[in-house]
């Protein structure tokens, strides 16, 4: 995915510079540039608060085609309890959808493809999935991308 593209586009589409992109995510305008040249990319705590500032949804974030049915009524909202709490919330989840699906940890490892200490790390939160396994671990779990940030 080429999100250093999607945050470029969608930054000139809202008619923002990207220091008033950086002022709005209270972070340095060398982040922005860095995330906008591709030599860096937005962690995962960041993605709420950028889906948020640019009006996009997760699905049109990580370029996933929104689903057939009914209509996407979640719009990404970036509370400050919201991201403080992610790592926690990422385990929580993975777990909590993993364990509804009734898949062992080893059958999620394989269908994410990573080794399963990776998805054990994930699950008990030392560790948080970088920003191009979220779509995967989504489908995997045969959940909606929103899903995963709440």
């Amino acid at each position: 995915m080429d999100y250093a593209q999607i945050i470029a586009q969608e930054r000139e589409r809202q008619g923002l510079s990207q220091e008033e992109l950086a002022a709005l995510l209270s972070l340095p305008v060398a982040r922005v540039q860095q995330w906008e040249s591709g030599s860096s990319l937005p962690n995962l705590l960041q993605v709420p608060f950028l889906c948020a500032a640019l009006r996009l949804t997760y699905e049109s974030f990580f370029g996933v085609p929104p689903r057939k049915g009914r209509a996407h009524r979640r719009q990404p909202r970036a509370g400050a309890y919201q991201i403080s709490y992610l790592p926690v919330m990422c385990n929580h989840t993975i777990r909590y959808y993993r364990l509804r699906q009734k898949m062992s940890v080893v059958e999620f490892a394989l269908r994410c493809n990573v080794p399963v200490h990776t998805v054990e790390k994930w699950e008990h939160g030392k560790a948080i999935p970088s920003l191009d396994m979220v779509p995967v671990i989504c489908q995997a779990l045969r959940i909606r991308l929103w899903q995963f940030f709440e």
